[in-house]
């Protein structure tokens, strides 16, 4: 008769070996070729492969943008976004190997100004400062030369003091205080210049600057998605209709790419 411990470790090496398997079959769906990258050979549209990483479990990354089985998770933020534990011992965090996304940041109203649910080093925290009279706090950080007598949380990991713009704790070189405001969705803008995440987008002016929805926006010369421009659209006819998808008086877009006809 197979002892208990026998039982034990002859289940520990089962389970081990198929979240292995598990996780080399998802990430193995992924693959870049070229200036593409793939899910299950089909394009990732918005994906850009020249910082394309698999993460496993079914997760990819690139500098914009983070993925679940070849689909955009919007609004999560790539920069902090990991995996936490490994394939046979995961741990409650950003991703717990295995158990879906319920837990990815999404958006809601509190108390009548937006907030994002972040997730950073295995912890929930909403996107808050702490403002007091002996300095200003981020997530357990202090925000260096932040000036509490004047400082504003603004939302969306956005706050300023009378004298600099932060996100996420991190001073904004050229943000200009007076006229920066916070839009949605993580955007903001100012007199001269727009920012998706805290980083400025390229080409963007501030003053005509606007939210079109589902990720897109524009200015007076061009349109945008995820805070990078989207390539050949005219912002006079852009219209943005739903999962994805938006045109012009030309094209069709999905996902800020032009669909190929």
């Amino acid at each position: 008769m197979m002892t208990n411990f026998r039982k034990a470790m002859m289940a520990m090496m089962l389970i081990t070996l198929t979240t292995t398997l598990s996780a080399q079959r998802y990430q193995s769906l992924y693959s870049v070729r070229g200036n593409k990258a793939m899910f299950d050979g089909k394009v990732i549209p918005q994906a850009d492969a020249s910082s394309f990483e698999i993460l496993g479990y079914g997760y990819a990354k690139d500098r914009s943008n983070v993925y679940l089985d070849g689909q955009l998770l919007r609004f999560v933020d790539p920069r902090s976004f990991r995996l936490i534990g490994d394939a046979g011992h995961p741990q409650q965090g950003e991703v717990n190997a295995g158990r879906g996304h319920d837990h990815i940041s999404s958006s809601e109203t509190v108390n009548g100004r937006g907030h994002d649910h972040y997730y950073d080093n295995g912890r929930p925290y909403h996107a808050e400062y702490l403002v007091t009279n002996s300095g200003v706090y981020f997530d357990g950080c202090y925000v260096k030369g932040a000036n509490s007598s004047s400082f504003k949380d603004l939302g969306y990991g956005y706050g300023r003091d009378a004298f600099d713009v932060y996100y996420f704790g991190n001073k904004l070189q050229k943000a200009s205080v007076g006229s920066f405001k916070v839009l949605t969705d993580g955007y903001a803008k100012d007199a001269f210049s727009a920012y998706y995440r805290g980083q400025l987008i390229a080409d963007a002016s501030g003053s005509s600057f606007k939210i079109l929805g589902e990720g897109y926006t524009k200015d007076a010369f061009n349109v945008f998605y995820m805070g990078q421009k989207v390539k050949g659209a005219h912002g006079s006819s852009f219209k943005v209709d739903t999962n994805g998808y938006a045109h012009d008086a030309f094209e069709v877009y999905y996902y800020g790419v032009k669909v190929q006809r």
